[in-house]
């Protein structure tokens, strides 16, 4: 990027590459903003313009021609006139909350697959992670998951499992919050 001088005032020039990923990034913007409910799409305070082509762009978005694309240019355009700063925050708030729920899904897997696996070594962490757990009725349930298992019988228990752990989950962040 290099800069100009305009009267006493410097002036940024962008290569057209800068420009195109600039304006990518904005359409970008835009089609997340589609891809939103209509009252969180009202609830940001946008122009009113921004939220109707985010709404017509969502009714194009199975036509067969370019229709779709060329609104979420257009949504593009209308977003250079906004200060995109505070859509962006809120998508990336968003973004680290939905990658958190995806980080204890993905430790209440790992714990139930260790028991149905016959690891009792996680009750520990369990434990440790939520006093209040039924230690005793997990280690029973386990038992259940792993002889379902082996008779080849559905997999109720260990959703039972995977259920109970989600609960102690979801009352440690109520007790947070």
């Amino acid at each position: 990027m290099t800069m100009k001088r305009h009267g006493n005032y410097l002036q940024e020039l962008k290569s057209r590459s800068q420009k195109k990923r600039e304006m990518n990034a904005l359409q970008d913007l835009g089609e997340r903003l589609v891809d939103l409910p209509q009252a969180k799409l009202e609830s940001l305070g946008l122009d009113s313009v921004i939220v109707q082509a985010a709404v017509m762009a969502r009714k194009l978005r199975g036509a067969k021609n370019d229709s779709y694309r060329r609104q979420l240019q257009y949504i593009g355009r209308l977003m250079r006139e906004i200060d995109t700063a505070p859509l962006q925050e809120h998508f990336a708030a968003t973004d680290a909350d939905q990658e958190g729920e995806i980080q204890v899904f993905k430790r209440l897997e790992r714990w139930r697959d260790a028991l149905l696996e016959g690891d009792e070594s996680v009750l520990d962490e369990i434990r440790q992670a939520f006093p209040q757990a039924d230690i005793p009725g997990l280690r029973e349930t386990a038992n259940k998951a792993i002889s379902e298992k082996e008779l080849n019988r559905p997999a109720k228990s260990a959703r039972q499992i995977f259920r109970y752990l989600r609960s102690l989950e979801n009352e440690a962040q109520d007790e947070q919050a």
